[in-house]
């Protein structure tokens, strides 16, 4: 209600755009229903049948041959899948129906996630240890989550100052205190180098949200977060609509990115929502970045923000050096000399180059 205010923006429109793609909201009159409760016994749920030996099995003889086998196998196993069981007895649904019928097996339908990461396998590690700069906005943001109230900040460090370990850490802290957290990021190519990371730290429940996924994967995830499966969150800014419950911090990383602001449909900003939620969950928003944005660094510099700073990059290394090439007053050439002489001595060294173009195609 509020984002459809300030936006002055339809409603309806507001809540179709928090909601996963696939969900179709409509109305009837005289009712009310949850949407994902709505959903449930619709396409948009994936499940599987699952069999197990029945608690009241008849007195009559076992029927022998296939029937016979995979009964044992579900006396050995507890339970097994439709699947499970064509894999083992290949061709079996004339022999699970009749052990059905006559009452030696039972079945039920079960819901199934679909997982948009079920084939990456990932190696658990260990929390850095941080640098003083790094402990210190750490400590600092866990005892502005510990108190429970609205706490805004922004995390001003150079590249390679080690953000994310702070975020890390600070979420390790949320999660044994039984709070959530939110991520955001601004572009979905971040998104799977960033969950792999948060996949090898924690053992809890991570659920991805952005519109690389497809439908159902992205219903399923909205789905697990709505019951309370994945205490964090990682997404695109469509995410800070996310149905989260005890929200203890919300990260916008890289905030200064013009790419948290819808400009179709719905027009919104998710890093000025997320600052509205953090203050209406009673949760800490952290505003991630090396080169803020104008008005957050005024806000920091004014008050309104708290500024922690990270000046260095981790274990001391070196600033990349950089260097202005004046091409005032030379026109026609791509490539000017003294960056033509410096990518030459490069690849004389064995080295590569990137060459950076300021635009596509041919504008």
């Amino acid at each position: 209600r509020w984002a459809a205010a300030y936006y002055l923006h339809p409603l309806g429109e507001v809540i179709k755009a928090a909601l996963p793609a696939g969900i179709n909201v409509q109305s009837r009159r005289g009712s009310s229903a949850d949407a994902g409760d709505a959903m449930a016994g619709g396409k948009a749920v994936r499940t599987e049948t699952v069999y197990r030996v029945s608690t009241d099995p008849p007195v009559v003889e076992v029927p022998r041959g296939k029937s016979s086998l995979i009964l044992s196998h579900l006396n050995n196993a507890g339970e097994a899948t439709a699947a499970e069981l064509r894999g083992i007895f290949a061709d079996c649904a004339p022999q699970l129906r009749r052990l059905r019928e006559l009452g030696f097996v039972e079945s039920e339908a079960r819901e199934v996630y679909r997982d948009p990461f079920r084939e990456e396998v990932v190696t658990p590690d260990a929390p850095l240890v941080l640098n003083a700069g790094q402990a210190a906005a750490r400590d600092r943001i866990v005892a502005a989550v510990d108190t429970g109230r609205f706490v805004p900040f922004l995390l001003h460090g150079v590249t390679g100052s080690g953000k994310t370990e702070v975020y890390l850490q600070t979420i390790a802290h949320l999660l044994e205190a039984g709070r959530t957290a939110l991520v955001l990021v601004p572009e979905i190519a971040l998104t799977p180098q960033l969950v792999n990371r948060f996949r090898r730290r924690f053992r809890c429940g991570i659920a991805v949200l952005h519109s690389g996924l497809s439908d159902g994967e992205r219903y399923d995830e909205w789905r697990r977060i709505r019951r309370g499966e994945a205490p964090i969150v990682i997404g695109a800014r469509s995410a800070i609509f996310a149905p989260l419950e005890r929200i203890g911090m919300i990260v916008v990383d890289e905030e200064h990115e013009s790419s948290y602001k819808q400009s179709e449909g719905f027009r919104y900003n998710a890093r000025d929502l997320a600052l509205v939620r953090g203050k209406m969950e009673k949760a800490c928003v952290v505003l991630g970045t090396a080169t803020p944005q104008v008005t957050t660094w005024h806000a920091a510099t004014t008050g309104k923000l708290e500024l922690l700073s990270l000046p260095e990059r981790v274990n001391g290394l070196p600033m990349p050096r950089a260097e202005v090439i004046d091409a005032r007053g030379r026109k026609g050439d791509a490539i000017l000399p003294p960056l033509a002489e410096a990518i030459a001595a490069n690849l004389a060294n064995g080295g590569q180059t990137l060459v950076f173009l300021n635009r596509r195609g041919f504008a």
